[in-house]
């Protein structure tokens, strides 16, 4: 429950430092892809909740849940 993490599920490491050889701007080449277990290459976002919920309304929202719960299971 909540909302998308900023972390992303695949990404890249490992990097190589260089300078472009007329400019001199420095240039980084990653040399590996790091993928979290189930990950593929189209999961290029953070994890994402089963429950979105914005996080300043996510306290009421599971308090909400709770008394739900309680009536149902009386």
């Amino acid at each position: 429950m909540g909302e998308e993490t900023g972390g992303r599920i695949v990404s890249y490491g490992d990097k190589i430092m260089t300078e472009l050889p007329i400019t001199r701007m420095p240039l980084s080449i990653s040399t590996k892809k790091f993928y979290t277990i189930g990950a593929n290459d189209k999961d290029m976002h953070g994890i994402v909740p089963n429950i979105k919920v914005e996080s300043d309304k996510s306290l009421d929202f599971v308090i909400d849940k709770i008394r739900e719960d309680l009536k149902y299971n009386k």
